[in-house]
């Protein structure tokens, strides 16, 4: 893939058959990603390469770069089917210390984790995908879960409801590069 580290960090081995711990048991890691940090303000791209388990550590900076806001924070992914953005929501849920399952709600849109000691009490999970349009995260009461500084919202599907996210929103894209590797482009001004 010809993939180098970001500054300050340091790619592992290459291992698809390392795992993450996210929810009960463990995650088999089929995927080699390749992740890109994009800065809006500077227009910098840094790459590395990772395996799921390096995944679940970039999760855990991703929160860590988080500073209060005003509103909920929000995470938007975009790819196709099976391109990595149920595996980052489990990343991103075992940094949070969530010790259930988790798997996308296509069918029930939103399930809402409660976290204790944390920077957010909840991680709201939303998967647009069956949804025709923003109008209908009115059903979800988003206005009420959007301005809520204490919630985490993370939006697979998120080119469905995009009208409805804030322009502060981390908006992370997942590209299928072949049968096991993935691209993944983080676009945030506050990494």
């Amino acid at each position: 893939m010809g993939c180098t580290a970001p500054a300050g960090r340091t790619p592992t081995d290459n291992d698809p058959s390392g795992s993450v711990v996210a929810g009960k048991g463990e995650i088999p890691c089929p995927f080699l990603f390749c992740l890109k940090y994009s800065t809006l303000q500077s227009g910098r791209m840094d790459v590395m390469e990772l395996t799921e388990t390096d995944l679940a550590r970039e999760a855990t900076h991703l929160l860590d770069s988080f500073t209060p806001s005003k509103g909920a924070r929000v995470i938007a992914l975009y790819g196709d089917l099976g391109a990595g953005k149920t595996t980052f929501v489990k990343a991103l849920a075992g940094a949070l210390g969530i010790t259930e399952t988790v798997t996308s709600p296509t069918f029930v849109i939103e399930k809402i984790y409660k976290l204790e000691g944390r920077q957010f009490d909840h991680l709201i999970h939303i998967d647009a995908y069956r949804l025709s349009g923003s109008a209908e995260l009115q059903t979800l009461g988003w206005d009420s879960i959007i301005s809520n500084p204490k919630n985490l919202i993370v939006v697979e599907w998120a080119d469905i409801i995009e009208e409805a996210l804030p322009k502060d929103a981390i908006r992370i894209h997942f590209t299928v590069t072949g049968e096991m590797t993935r691209d993944i482009t983080i676009e945030t001004s506050t990494i």
